[in-house]
């Protein structure tokens, strides 16, 4: 045994023997192993080669058309995976095994995510594409010899399935239909799923994972109609009717035929995106009654059909609706909402061809459907994903000006798929795919270890080398970030409001928010308040607000309105979107959820990074629109300046036109999930003058960011506690002059707080001494930049 450690080990150290060798017992099929590879971009894209192995697929490379690229393995490749931002159309694809070509043929994209079966002998491959439009590739990778993982997608085009989901974005099936989607997969039903809107890329990822991890084989349906995700009917309605939605759905049910289809609730106390997807749905069947034979919608009514939703033995005999939620709760992009799925088993029957239910515990009856054996249908464990170590404040993340810099792979609990990581090279320079998410994108690669003795090598080979069937040993567990700072599972969330000694906290499963208010004086003896908040989180818990449901982001609204609406725990005001009075020449580039508002560059902009629960800056001009959108950017923020980069307040801080005793908000980061808001209240004698940018600064520095933001000040300026704004800006009359916000932070869920429409509360501030009766008056629009 000695002697075949050593020679094993010698066998590494010369890289004859692949180190990814899996021993197993004779007669057992071979897994197929991901294979690093040398891939080779045109040379202006050669230094975003990492964002086709970062394992997002939000980030992305757009190619000109006509471009080509090649990947060369180290040994012979039987499967290529392309994961696409959006389907491309003309793509060829070439095989070569050495410098011999073995086939030139069209690449068929059928799906986002493709397997392609490469010829025998393939060592490298080409990809060109044609010359009629651009194309957009995420992931780019192969597999040797062998099975492939079971989490690696290879679905199949759905055609006359039982029951089609109708869903207005990825994971509302199962928010929406409960237990009912896993009971019918349970039972043997084919199944498909119809989305409106993609919501973003890396949701529909999340949404793909999430079916096929319950066993769902059937390409989602995409119909494609954008929009802004509007949380106001009448504005979505409107929207998707000009996208002429009902055309594109009618479309995909006469190529579907599904014999059920389901539908969301029309009611008008629902979602809004549920009711618009409903109504849609049930227009275009009643138009076009042949499209299916039976609509139901996840409605209560007299006339119900209630299939059975219990323990089901494909899934552990687990219940259908504890299985749904699990599910659901891999959806990040959602995870803020905390969406629980629906517990009612009530469908109504709307339409039928075939006769009304009477039975009342089946969609399928009168109908001569088949069910599928259950087997079929094996749902996968859903992967548990490997948390990074968590940074030090010491030793920082670098945020880095583009085209270097990228969101990196997620330091909590965000679930990756299939694990996409590779080392390529381009033009013969090798890089690192995937930096830690402490490190900057352009992090110098790690030094290579001095050489080994032979002897040690032998001696470590012996020692890791197991022979069949003794089983490894389980790796120690990484210890989980920010350890105690969150609840436990089943524990009521935890709120503590203490005005008086200005304290507030809220902390549940995701988030621990700390809040203190500080009352001191300057070296000039003048009176200062200000509120810092640490904010703690195991998942992303932030999202933008808009002043209006129609979220144009020219509508205001009173901050306390916004954080009911959203169920924020905590909010502060944003950037003043697009009604800043100067943006026209001096703003930069505006997005939220995805939506591009302004594509300007000339000031500085803080991006939301939702896999490293962080955000990275970036100084003006050194960024276009489209280049943050390909690094998985949904939310940037212009206002500015930068208070803090790479652990250093800029010199050039107090010459900025900013700069004065104001109010003021800003964001700073500890570390990747540990962030912290400032908000200073100011302009009010004896109470509190406000700070200097470079005071301001010096505050975060204190509280041991590494980086921090200025968000818009003044009388923007706003600090939202559990609704309450805790910061005042009352004037000698005693009224607020608060302005109303086209935009906020949100941070936190809770379902604590009051509806929108409910009487506003009677004191929104904690000023020292202030009147607990005062009524804040409404305030008058117009806007003031300090």
């Amino acid at each position: 045994m000695k002697k075949l450690a050593c020679v094993l080990a010698l066998l590494f150290a010369l890289g004859i023997f692949p180190r990814n060798t899996v021993f197993r017992t004779v007669g057992e099929t071979a897994s197929a192993q991901r294979l690093h590879a040398a891939l080779f971009l045109p040379e202006e894209q050669e230094a975003d080669a990492f964002l086709l192995t970062d394992g997002f697929a939000s980030t992305y490379i757009r190619f000109p058309r006509g471009s080509e690229l090649r990947i060369e393995f180290p040994e012979v490749a039987e499967n290529l995976v392309t994961v696409w931002e959006s389907i491309p159309d003309e793509i060829l694809l070439r095989c070569f095994a050495g410098e011999t070509l073995l086939s030139e043929e069209p690449l068929p994209v059928p799906y986002l995510s493709t397997v392609t079966a490469l010829p025998v002998g393939t060592t490298a491959a080409e990809l060109v594409l044609g010359n009629r439009k651009a194309a957009s590739l995420s992931e780019l990778y192969a597999y040797g010899p062998g099975n492939l993982p079971a989490t690696e997608y290879q679905w199949e085009t759905a055609s006359n399935p039982d029951v089609l989901f109708i869903a207005a974005y990825p994971g509302d099936e199962l928010r929406t239909f409960g237990g009912l989607l896993p009971t019918l997969l349970n039972d043997g039903a084919d199944v498909a799923v119809c989305y409106f809107s993609d919501c973003g890329r890396q949701r529909l990822e999340e949404g793909f994972r999430a079916l096929w991890s319950l066993g769902v084989r059937n390409y989602p349906i995409r119909l494609g109609i954008e929009s802004k995700q509007s949380l106001n009917y009448r504005t979505l309605s409107r929207a998707w009717q000009k996208a002429k939605a009902d055309n594109a759905l009618s479309d995909a049910l006469s190529d579907l035929r599904p014999s059920v289809i389901v539908a969301p609730s029309v009611s008008e106390n629902g979602i809004p995106a549920d009711r618009v997807a409903a109504e849609l749905t049930q227009r275009v069947c009643a138009k076009k009654k042949d499209l299916t034979q039976k609509l139901y919608l996840a409605d209560d009514g007299d006339d119900l059909t209630m299939p059975a939703c219990g323990l089901l033995p494909l899934y552990e005999n687990r219940d259908g609706r504890d299985v749904a939620q699990e599910q659901l709760d891999t959806i990040r992009s959602v995870n803020y909402f905390e969406y629980t799925v629906r517990q009612e088993n009530t469908y109504r029957l709307v339409l039928s061809g075939v006769g009304d239910d009477v039975q009342k515990h089946s969609l399928f009856e009168h109908l001569s459907v088949t069910l599928h054996p259950r087997a079929t249908a094996t749902p996968l464990p859903t992967e548990v994903p490997t948390e990074a170590p968590s940074a030090t404040p010491t030793d920082p993340p670098a945020p880095t000006a583009l085209p270097t810099g990228v969101p990196t792979a997620a330091p909590t609990e965000e679930p990756t798929p299939t694990p996409r990581r590779g080392l390529f090279s381009c033009a013969g320079r090798e890089i690192t795919p995937s930096p830690a998410p402490t490190e900057a994108p352009t992090a110098k690669p790690t030094e290579t270890p001095a050489p080994t003795s032979i002897e040690n090598i032998a001696s470590s080979a012996a020692e890791s080398f197991t022979p069949e069937p003794t089983e490894k040993p389980m790796p120690t567990p990484e210890p989980e970030r920010f350890a105690g700072h969150f609840l436990a599972p089943g524990e009521p969330e935890q709120v503590v409001e203490d005005r008086e000694n200005g304290r507030w906290s809220f902390r549940d499963q995701s988030t621990d928010i700390q809040i203190r208010r500080i009352e001191t004086t300057d070296s000039i003896h003048q009176p200062q308040v200000y509120f810092i908040a640490h904010i703690w989180m195991r998942n992303n818990q932030h999202q933008p607000g808009f002043g209006d449901e129609a979220r144009n982001g020219k509508t205001s609204n009173n901050g306390y309105k916004i954080a009911r609406r959203y169920g924020a725990v905590l909010l502060i005001n944003g950037d003043n979107l697009i009604n800043f009075k100067e943006a026209a020449t001096l703003r930069s580039t505006l997005i939220r959820d995805g939506f591009v508002y302004q594509q300007k560059t000339g000031e500085s902009v803080m991006a939301w990074n939702e896999h490293t629960l962080s955000f990275d800056l970036f100084e003006s001009k050194s960024f276009t629109a489209n280049d943050l959108l390909q690094r998985g950017y949904r939310n940037v923020y212009c206002f500015g300046p930068i208070l803090m980069k790479d652990g250093e307040i800029p010199d050039t801080l107090s010459e900025n036109r900013l700069n004065g005793e104001n109010p003021r908000t800003g964001v700073g980061m500890v570390e990747p999930g540990h962030i912290v808001v400032i908000v200073v209240d100011g302009r009010q004698k004896n109470y509190s003058i406000g700070l200097h940018l470079t005071d301001y600064a010096e505050l975060f520095r204190q509280e041991g960011c590494v980086s921090a933001y200025n968000l818009d000040g003044g009388v923007s300026a706003a600090m939202v506690f559990m609704g309450q704004q805790l910061n005042t800006h009352l004037n000698i009359t005693g009224y607020s002059q608060q302005r109303n916000l086209p935009d906020a932070l949100l941070f936190g869920h809770t379902t604590q707080l009051p509806d929108e429409s409910d009487p506003p509360p009677k004191y929104t501030g904690s000023r020292t001494g202030a009147d607990d009766d005062l009524y804040v008056a409404p305030q008058a629009p117009g806007y003031y930049h300090p």
